[in-house]
């Protein structure tokens, strides 16, 4: 007659046998896990390059009809009517207090969001789209050197040997010169 193990000495053994491996197992599987991985949009704006994430646009495209708005700053171009919904143009250079000169006629547009906020910014180009990992992230950027600019822009990253400043699309819409320009002309 065949005896078995007492089924407690049995699971100690098998417990035992297995000690350390799912130490093993998590680790590998978290090492080998692709690193996340950010989406951006690369776009020119007079002297800037720019790379916006993608999760905060809402709309590209050409730049609808502008409707000007009498008593707003210089930099905010009017509004526009996109798929029923009217919103604010502005013109980014202008808002980082920095000199145009002469205006430009920008063709392309971009939307940006941020909550249910919207605002349009007009580009002179789209370059491309980039996927990056977050560790090619450059914690610096060149070539802001405005005061606004320099609390929108604090991360790049570098595309075939240019540096994009990254938009931090949140601190724009939320900036008190875009909230409240009352005082301004």
């Amino acid at each position: 007659m065949t005896t078995f193990p007492d089924l407690q000495d049995l699971i100690r053994s098998i417990d035992s046998s297995f000690a350390g491996v799912e130490d093993i197992v998590a680790t590998s599987v978290f090492d080998s896990a692709p690193a996340p991985k950010e989406k951006y949009i690369l776009v020119e704006v007079g002297s800037h390059s720019l790379a916006i994430q993608i999760d905060s646009l809402a709309e590209v495209g050409a730049v609808p009809k502008i409707t000007f708005l009498p008593n707003l700053p210089v930099w905010i171009l009017g509004i526009m009517n996109i798929r029923s919904e009217i919103i604010s143009m502005v013109d980014f250079a202008g808002f980082l207090q920095e000199d145009q000169g002469a205006q430009r006629r920008q063709k392309k547009l971009v939307v940006l969001r941020s909550n249910k906020v919207k605002v349009g910014i007009a580009v002179d180009s789209i370059v491309a789209t980039v996927t990056k990992n977050r560790s090619e992230i450059l914690s610096s950027v060149v070539g802001i050197s405005t005061s606004i600019g320099k609390d929108l822009f604090i991360e790049s990253i570098l595309v075939d040997g240019r540096s994009y400043a990254i938009l931090d699309v949140d601190n724009l819409l939320t900036h008190p010169r875009l909230v409240d320009f009352s005082g301004e002309s």
